[in-house]
C-alpha cells in the first residue's frame, strides 16, 4: 500500500506582490434620439407590414403600430420635438430681491 506522505508547497518568493484589480465600472447610458449631436435626422417610414419604423441613418431604432393618416403628423411631431426652443426658466431670469 502507498502512504500519503504530508508534502507542504511553498509560494516562491518574489519582489513583486500580488495583483490587486480594482472593480472596473462602467456607466452605461443610453443616447437619446433627441440628441442633436446625432449625424442625420431620426423620421418614421411605413413599412411594408402596417408598422411603422423609426430610423436613424441605416439603422431601423423601433416600430410603430398606427394608421397611415398618422405618418406625417408622427414626423412632424419628431421634427419639432427635436429641435424646440430651450424652455424658458423663471428661476434664472429673474431673481426676486
Amino acid at each position: 500500500m502507498l502512504e500519503a506522505s504530508s508534502v507542504t508547497l511553498e509560494r516562491p518568493l518574489s519582489s513583486v506582490g500580488p495583483r490587486v484589480r480594482k472593480p472596473v465600472q462602467l456607466r452605461a447610458t443610453r443616447p437619446s434620439i433627441l440628441d442633436l449631436r446625432f449625424c442625420g435626422d431620426p423620421w418614421i417610414v411605413a413599412g411594408d407590414d402596417g408598422q411603422f419604423a423609426l430610423c436613424l441613418g441605416d439603422y431601423s431604432l423601433a416600430s410603430i403600430n398606427s394608421l397611415p393618416l398618422d405618418l406625417p403628423a408622427l414626423n412632424g411631431l419628431l421634427d419639432r420635438v427635436r429641435h424646440r426652443r430651450p424652455r424658458y426658466r423663471l428661476s434664472q431670469s429673474r431673481k426676486i430681491t
